[in-house]
């Protein structure tokens, strides 16, 4: 996948569309519904995800949103959709939100190696300091989203037990430009120094991170 999330875009093996036997089993319609599903999973927030804005595609009871999204009714692509999930091409978790597994894996892989380089480069960062004399961070670690001797606020890696905040303070940690740290992910939605507001961020750490963001650009 590309790292633009309004325009993202992956290799294309032909061989394996027109190999997938399970594929060449469904009917040409359901063949057809699966690439529009496909594009509507590579621009999901959550990449592999059959999912509309902020609303996911479940099975049985949640593909009105998609009959819209490809223009047909309801009663003709349900069984459709039966006719995927019983083939094996389409998935679905435990919840019923309609997914495709090897997008879902290459996006959970994309992460991993993501947060590998963010913790490289934060060591690098901290290697480069301790030899140029400068106080060093805790090496091994993302740098603080805060400036300890400028503000008595913690960080969100030291106060956030939520999961979901917790990984975006990992990912705002990783992702500093005036420190060379510039590991964003296509997935994660719009960087926070873009024009627009990223709705995914929470509001009170993106506006942490860009108050810091300005304070370095000041200071450069």
């Amino acid at each position: 996948m590309t790292s633009d999330p309004k325009n993202p875009s992956t290799r294309w093996y032909f061989n394996d569309w027109d190999g997938d036997n399970n594929l060449k089993a469904c009917s040409l319609a359901a063949q057809g519904l699966w690439m529009r599903m496909l594009c509507i999973a590579a621009r999901s927030p959550e990449p592999g995800v059959v999912q509309i804005g902020d609303q996911p595609l479940k099975h049985p009871d949640g593909l009105a949103p998609l009959a819209l999204a490809v223009g047909r009714p309801l009663e003709e692509i349900a069984p459709l959709i039966d006719e995927l999930l019983r083939f094996g091409v389409a998935d679905r978790d435990r919840s019923g939100r309609l997914k495709n597994r090897r997008m879902a894996r290459a996006a959970e892989l994309s992460l991993k190696r993501a947060r590998s380089g963010a913790r490289g480069a934060a060591a690098t960062h901290c290697n480069r300091e301790r030899k140029e004399g400068l106080p060093s961070k805790q090496g091994g670690k993302p740098p603080p989203l805060h400036d300890s001797k400028t503000s008595d606020t913690p960080t969100h890696g030291e106060t956030d037990t939520d999961p979901a905040r917790a990984k975006w303070a990992l990912r705002l940690a990783g992702y500093r430009p005036w420190d060379g740290l510039t590991a964003w992910q296509a997935g994660w939605g719009w960087r926070p120094d873009s024009a627009g507001d990223n709705p995914l961020i929470p509001k009170d750490m993106l506006a942490t991170w860009r108050a810091e963001s300005r304070a370095a650009r000041a200071k450069a």
